[in-house]
């Protein structure tokens, strides 16, 4: 096996030619002026869309209200699927769920943040 710490420096070199390759894109793009056309043109739309969006949310708050409602549902039976999942795995049962036409597994991710 290889050693993690020569993966993870192979990792931080092609992140930072990633960086360098996108800094440069952006440069070029910020020197184009018909590219800074567009982006004003996007901006001006985007707050027209805006606009039209508030009327429209103004005209159904109370749906609007019960989507925030669900949302902030789905987020925490979303965090007890995952709390359960996991105390589950951690006892060696097995975990597994079903919908109408598919089987789900769980997929455990390992991160790597920096230390402090």
């Amino acid at each position: 096996m290889k050693n993690i710490q020569d993966i993870f420096n192979r990792l931080q070199e092609k992140k930072h030619q990633v960086n360098v390759v996108r800094k440069k894109f952006r440069e070029e793009l910020a020197a184009s002026g018909e590219y800074q056309r567009i982006i004003e043109d996007i901006e001006r739309l985007r707050e027209k869309k805006k606009r039209h969006e508030l009327a429209v949310r103004s005209q159904s708050e109370a749906a609007f209200a019960r989507i925030d409602e669900l949302a902030l549902a789905i987020r925490q039976d979303t965090q007890l699927i995952s709390d359960l999942a996991l105390t589950s795995i951690m006892k060696g049962e097995p975990v597994a769920v079903k919908d109408q036409q598919s089987d789900y597994e769980p997929v455990f991710t390992v991160r790597f943040r920096r230390s402090h």
